[in-house]
Parts: C-alpha cells; sequence; structure tokens
C-alpha cells in the first residue's frame, strides 16, 4: 500500500483522536497503532485490511456512542445510535470477507462461540452431550 495512504489515515486517526477527547477523559480511543500495512503478500495485505477496517468500525461505533451519551438533544441521540447500527452491519460485512478469505478466521470464530456455548452450558448444569446429541445435565 502506498505511504501516502497509511500517512493521510493516520493523520485522520489523530485529528479523530482530537475530537474524541472532547468527548473523554480517556487520552484516546481511535487505534493508530495498527497501521503496518507493509506486508508484500497481497492476500496478507487484504486480510491487514479487513482487519483494520473492523477495528476502525469499533473505533467508530465507541467514538458514537460517547458523543450519544454527553449530548441531552434526543435528536442527535437517535441519529448517532442509527449510524452505530449502520456500524455493526459494516463489521459484518468485513467480517463476512475475512471468514471468506482467510478459512482460519472463520474456524476460530466458530471454535470461540462453541466455547462460549459451553460455559453457558456448564452454568446451567449441563456438562456436554450424549451420543444421541442431547444434552446430559450434572445431577448432584
Amino acid at each position: 500500500m502506498e505511504s501516502a495512504h497509511i500517512e493521510a489515515w493516520k493523520d485522520f486517526l489523530i485529528t479523530a483522536n482530537k475530537i474524541f477527547s472532547k468527548f473523554s477523559d480517556k487520552q484516546s480511543l481511535l487505534s493508530t497503532d495498527n497501521l503496518k500495512l507493509d506486508s508484500t503478500n497481497l492476500e496478507s495485505i487484504e486480510n491487514e485490511i479487513l482487519r483494520l477496517a473492523i477495528i476502525a468500525e469499533f473505533d467508530a461505533i465507541n467514538l458514537y456512542e460517547q458523543m450519544a451519551s454527553t449530548t441531552n438533544n434526543d435528536k442527535l441521540k437517535k441519529i448517532l445510535f442509527d449510524i452505530v447500527k449502520e456500524e455493526k452491519t459494516h463489521i459484518g460485512e468485513f467480517q463476512a470477507l475475512l471468514m471468506e478469505f482467510d478459512p482460519e478466521y472463520e474456524s476460530e470464530l466458530l471454535q470461540g462461540q462453541t466455547e462460549v456455548e459451553m460455559k453457558g452450558s456448564e452454568e446451567n448444569g449441563i456438562t456436554g452431550t450424549d451420543i444421541s446429541g442431547q444434552d446430559v445435565i450434572r445431577t448432584e
């Protein structure tokens, strides 16, 4: 990726961080340390772009939610939360592409989901499934 594009993105994030600082006591919310698109492998660059895009969308969500929490204007608050929903859709779009481009990402995402479901099942007394797929309930 051309360094001019990376520098422009960094400049944008620095400016956005300055704006954000007006809405929060945190020094910075937006991610500027992740801009290392210097890989020579095109496939790797595309995956990095998608990961950075996902990070940027999460940053935007956090920023808009912070802004919404600081205003008393209901109309502005409603618009900001509507934009938050759109950012979540963008995350879904980028994740779908990342799962397509990086099969390991998809398998690990699904593994993580399974682990969360198992933890929830354990808390509810479900310790696993039997051969027919039925939940096995702990009887203590």
